[in-house]
Formats: C-alpha cells, sequence, structure tokens
C-alpha cells in the first residue's frame, strides 16, 4: 500500500476529517425527509428549518475544504516520500535493476495518479458507505437490505474486468518505457542522423514506438472504459430500478412512508456508488501493478552503510590480478588476465578499441565481478567488494561526467568542502582562469555544452583530485582531445596526482607515454598467458 508512506498523524487527520465529510450524506438525507415530511404534512417553522439546512450544509462545506486540503496534502507528501525511496535506491541498483528515466518520471505519476489518489479514495469511500448503511438499516432493514445486495452485481462486473485491464496495463508500461529510451536516443542522436541523412528513418522509428504506446495506452483506457460502462448499467438496473419497484410496492401497502422511502434513495447513493466506484479505483490501482511490484523490488534493497571516516580506509600497497576471465552474456570480454600494479606507479594499459579496457576498470572498482580468477587489494580478496574498497579509487572518463548546473557543484557533486580545498583542486586541475572569468556559479549547461573539451576534462580531474583518493583510473581521458590538450591533461593529472594512477587507452602520443612509469600492452599480456 502506497499510504504506509505517509505521515501517521497526517493519515490519522485525514481519517477524522473523512469520517466528518461522510456524514453530510446521512445530513442530506434527513433533509429530504424533513422536506418531503413538511410537505405531506406542514408543521413546525419551514423557514427555521430552511436556515437550520443552510447553516448545516455550510459547515459540511467547510469540513469539505479541509477534507480536500487533506486529500491533497497526503498525496503531496506519499509522492516526495516514493520519489526520495526512488531517487536513493536507483543511484545505486540502477545497473541490476535495469531503469530508465520513465521509471522515475512516467511511471511514478501513473503510480500518484492511479495508486495513491486511487487508495485515499478507497478509504473515503468506505466512511461514506458505512454511515450511510448504518443509518439506512435503522430507517428500515429491509429496503437497505435490497438496495445493498443490489449494489453487489455491479460490484461484480468491475472485478472481473481487472484482470483484462492489469493485462493491458503491463504492455503499456513495457510499450512506454521503450517510447521514453527511444525519444532520449533521437535527442542525443540528432548531430549523427543529420551527418548521414537518416532523419526520415528514425523519425519513422521514434513514431512507430509512439504508436506501439499510444496503441497500448488505448487498450488499456478501452479496457477500463468498458468495464465502467457496464458497471454503470448494471448500477442502474440493479442498483435503481429493481429497489425503486420493491420501494414503491412497500409504499403502496402501507409498509413505509414516502419520507422514509425518499431518505433511503438518498442514503443508498452513498452504499451504493461508493461500492462501485471502489471497484473502479481498485481497477485503477490495477493498472499501476507492474511498476508498482518494480518499485517494491528496489525499496527491498538494502542500501549499504557508507562512511565518512578516513581511518577505515585502507593505506593502498598493491592491487593484483591473477588469470581474471569475466563474461557477459556467453561472451568472454578477456581472459587470464595478470597484472601487478604497486602504491604511487604511473601505469598505462594500452589494447585495440574492443578489447574490454572500460570493463577492467570496472573490475578493479569492484563495480563488476570475476568469473573466474583472483583479484587483491594489498593482498586481500576484492572480487566485486565495491562497497568495501571503492574509496580508494577516483575515475576520469572519456566523455566527463557533467550535470546541467554550476562548476562548482560538478566538482563537489553537492558535497561540503572547504573553501580552501576547493581552491586547491581548481588550481591543480589548471581551471583557475576559468573560475576566474566566469565564477564558481557558473551554469556549465546539458552535457557541459557552455564549456570545452578541455574544461570539461579538467572539471572531472578536479573532482578526482578534491577527494584525495589514493588510485585514479582513467578511461580513455584524452582520446578525444587533440594532441596538445591532451599533453596538458595528461600532465595535470599525472604530476598533480600524489598517488597511484592507472590509465587504460588504445592509443597515447610517444611524448605521454613517456610520463608513465610503465607501459603495459593487455593484448600482449593476454596472449601471454
Amino acid at each position: 500500500m502506497a499510504l504506509k508512506y505517509a505521515k501517521k498523524w497526517k493519515l490519522f487527520l485525514f481519517l477524522f476529517i473523512s469520517i466528518l465529510d461522510s456524514f453530510q450524506s446521512v445530513f442530506l438525507a434527513y433533509l429530504l425527509k424533513v422536506f418531503i415530511s413538511f410537505a405531506e404534512k406542514p408543521t413546525g417553522n419551514l423557514p427555521g428549518l430552511t436556515i437550520f439546512a443552510i447553516s448545516g450544509l455550510s459547515l459540511f462545506s467547510i469540513i469539505g475544504i479541509l477534507f480536500q486540503y487533506s486529500f491533497l496534502n497526503l498525496i503531496h507528501d506519499i509522492n516526495i516520500k516514493i520519489k526520495e525511496i526512488a531517487t536513493d535506491q536507483i543511484i545505486d541498483i540502477n545497473d541490476q535493476a535495469n531503469l530508465d528515466a520513465s521509471f522515475m518520471t512516467n511511471d511514478l505519476k501513473q503510480i500518484e495518479a492511479s495508486k495513491v489518489v486511487a487508495e485515499l479514495k478507497i478509504v473515503n469511500y468506505i466512511l461514506k458507505f458505512l454511515t450511510a448503511i448504518i443509518t439506512a438499516v435503522i430507517a428500515s432493514w429491509f429496503i437497505s437490505l435490497i438496495f445493498f445486495i443490489a449494489a453487489i452485481v455491479p460490484a461484480l462486473v468491475q472485478n472481473f474486468a481487472g484482470k483484462k485491464i492489469s493485462a493491458n496495463s503491463k504492455k503499456w508500461e513495457k510499450a512506454n518505457s521503450n517510447y521514453t529510451i527511444t525519444v532520449t536516443e533521437t535527442i542525443n542522436g540528432s548531430t549523427i542522423f543529420s551527418l548521414y541523412n537518416s532523419e526520415n528513418s528514425i523519425a519513422q522509428r521514434l513514431i512507430k514506438r509512439a504508436r506501439e504506446m499510444e496503441d497500448a495506452l488505448q487498450s488499456t483506457n478501452l479496457a477500463k472504459g468498458i468495464a465502467n460502462e457496464l458497471t454503470s448499467f448494471a448500477a442502474y438496473c440493479f442498483g435503481m430500478i429493481i429497489p425503486f419497484s420493491v420501494g414503491v410496492y412497500l409504499i403502496t401497502i402501507g409498509n413505509i412512508t414516502l419520507s422514509t422511502f425518499m431518505m433511503i434513495v438518498q442514503l443508498s447513493n452513498n452504499f451504493v456508488n461508493p461500492i462501485v466506484n471502489i471497484f473502479m479505483c481498485v481497477n485503477d490501482i490495477k493498472t499501476t501493478t507492474p511498476i508498482w511490484t518494480k518499485f517494491i523490488k528496489i525499496q527491498k534493497y538494502k542500501k549499504p552503510k557508507q562512511t565518512s571516516d578516513n581511518s577505515s580506509i585502507p593505506v593502498f600497497n598493491n592491487l593484483s590480478l591473477t588469470n581474471a576471465t569475466i563474461h557477459f552474456d556467453n561472451q568472454t570480454i578477456f581472459k587470464k588476465v595478470n597484472l601487478v600494479i604497486k602504491q604511487g606507479e604511473k601505469i598505462l594499459l594500452q589494447a585495440p578499441s574492443g578489447w574490454g579496457k572500460s570493463t577492467l576498470l570496472k573490475v578493479l572498482l569492484g563495480k563488476y565481478k570475476l568469473d573466474s580468477g583472483t583479484y587483491l587489494i594489498n593482498g586481500e580478496k576484492a572480487n566485486g567488494n565495491w562497497n568495501k574498497d571503492h574509496e580508494l579509487f577516483a575515475l576520469i572518463n572519456q566523455q566527463p561526467f557533467i550535470l546541467n548546473d554550476t562548476i562548482e557543484y560538478n566538482i563537489t557533486l553537492g558535497q561540503k568542502v572547504t573553501q580552501q580545498e576547493l581552491n586547491k583542486a581548481v588550481s591543480k586541475a589548471g581551471l583557475e582562469e576559468l573560475v576566474r572569468k566566469k565564477g564558481y556559479q557558473y551554469q556549465v549547461g546539458l552535457g557541459g555544452k557552455n564549456l570545452s573539451g578541455g574544461q570539461n576534462q579538467r572539471i572531472e580531474i578536479a573532482r578526482a583530485l578534491l577527494k584525495q583518493r589514493q588510485i585514479l583510473l582513467a578511461d580513455e581521458a584524452t582520446s578525444s582531445l587533440d594532441t596538445k590538450l591532451s599533453q596538458k591533461i595528461h600532465a595535470a593529472f599525472l604530476k598533480e596526482f600524489p598517488g597511484t594512477v592507472i590509465e587504460v587507452a588504445h592509443h597515447i602520443a610517444k611524448d605521454e607515454v613517456s610520463m608513465f612509469n610503465r607501459q603495459i600492452d593487455l593484448e600482449t599480456n593476454n596472449k601471454s598467458n
């Protein structure tokens, strides 16, 4: 239940206000009975009765406003909590859970619209049903029983349609995810598509995904629409016509009065309609089943505890790979790799494109686990041990990871550091001139578009230097830069980084090779083993 993510006191307040709100139907039914009785036999004060009615409705109007505020406030809080959980977990388990942007946008919004709202409405409908049915039974248990039994039929119709709605919603969730991925790919690849004059075929690809999503959505909504129409038909036949016929007969034989019957009719709307609406809400909830299942799966993931206590991080002495082998989808990425790297070394690992150099770095980070062979840090097992060993490492990517935010935020990633620490990292990374001209709060743009490639790369270097990790991994760090800039970037992190440096590259200039202590050809190393 999504409601478990609400604050308890707010949920109790919502229940209390809902109980008060549910008595409005009882009050209206009572007014109807009193006015009809007055019309049949005028006794008492009609203006006084009118004032009483208006005063009561005014009070319930205030209660209704409070109900709306409480209702929307709960939705707001639950949605924020769900997004907090999803945000917290998606960063750690995105690789394993195969999550994409559509989950954080469309899927979570679907949970809000069709699950959170529906669950709160069900609570409200149940309270309205209970107050109405209890009052009606007190007035005439027999007529109330007729109305109640008649309400079961449309409810069964809704329940019968639920399986079809659930099946269609699963297809829609998959199609929606595919569409979102295709939109992202289309936007990111616009330059390439224009370069190779493939705009038309790419546009058709996106339109195809859009059509698949809309077809799936149409099927889901159609199933809901048909279920709702059949339910309405059953509600009118069994919830109104049949009970009315019985009620009219009882009036004609003098069993009940017209005013009592009309009061029960008014009340019946609040124990027939709530039942129908509850099943409609249940069908709405069923449309979110695949999304909610995915959310529960990532919510159950226990995020490992991380400590900022540097004293718990061991001093790096050496790491080694022995006969290291890794496979993905029955394909060997690399096998029997042997490496020994000591503290303080600047190591260049070379191999052709497609060898698996980036995968090797992820093995060193502990992100990927070897299928065979051993990986040791300081003589201890480190194979796939991300939680224990990742704080030894910093990373510079081939394509710098840049957020659509300020220079300062991209370097610190929102973590608190002293101004002195920040200035020192900026200076070592060669960003002083940029900061002097633009300032730390300069917005770098989406993907760092407001900066040059070299400036973005230096932001990654500053980020790595700021964290003061013991090992710096560089993944094709300068392959997209010209030779002159590549030399400057290498000089920046090789000379300024005090610890161990491990870079993987498929090609690097001779002048830059000389900056390293050792050069290892991974392909030759692999073949020799």
